[in-house]
């Protein structure tokens, strides 16, 4: 049972010196990923009888479910409660891997420094959605070797993609009009021009 927070308590915790407060505060944070444990199988039970739960879905109950079917580990939930893109991908981590990053709170991170890959190692906290997706995606904690591969089709796709950029669409709607070619029934060219432009593009190419 947790201790009571009344002025008693107040005053208990205040004679308690740091060491001990952080000791107590990891126990809290067990406790606390316990008593998920056992919402989650007072909720199973409950649709087991054909009980509607979608009213309680919201907020850290979101994850109950998962904790009842063992598709996420609680400490998770407590650690990183708020940070759904994060939750999402823990979830569909093996429970092996998740009761490592429970413990462990950290992964290996690789980013570009000049051009290198290099590898940093980073709280799951701290980690952005670019990152989440790199490093857990695919239902599982990607090596470094495999992140360096992930960065460099990012990079290749993201030239590609720069490369493909114009200002303007290609349309095949043109048709001409006397001595006009009109474009997209919208625009319209001299013929006469456009001959001017190829002679020149032909002349600079010789």
């Amino acid at each position: 049972m947790l201790p009571m927070t009344n002025h008693d308590g107040g005053r208990i915790i205040q004679a308690m010196d740091t060491e001990a407060l952080k000791a107590e505060l990891a126990k809290t944070v067990t406790v606390t990923a316990e008593y998920l444990m056992y919402i989650a199988a007072i909720w199973q039970e409950l649709e087991l009888r054909g009980e509607d739960m979608s009213s309680l879905r919201h907020g850290m109950m979101t994850y109950i479910p998962l904790i009842a079917t063992r598709q996420l580990d609680a400490r998770l939930v407590v650690d990183y409660a708020g940070q759904k893109t994060l939750l999402a991908a823990l979830a569909k981590l093996p429970p092996s891997q998740q009761i490592e990053l429970a413990e462990s709170r950290v992964v290996e991170v690789v980013e570009w420094n000049d051009g290198e890959p290099v590898t940093r190692i980073v709280p799951l906290s701290d980690l952005s959605a670019r990152q989440v997706y790199q490093v857990l995606g695919d239902g599982r904690v990607k090596s470094p070797q495999q992140q360096h591969r992930v960065l460099v089709a990012r990079a290749e796709t993201k030239k590609s993609t720069t490369k493909s950029k114009k200002g303007y669409r290609m349309t095949s709607n043109i048709i001409i009009d006397g001595t006009t070619l009109v474009i997209a029934g919208k625009y319209g060219v001299s013929i006469a021009q456009i001959q001017s432009v190829i002679a020149n593009a032909l002349g600079d190419e010789s």
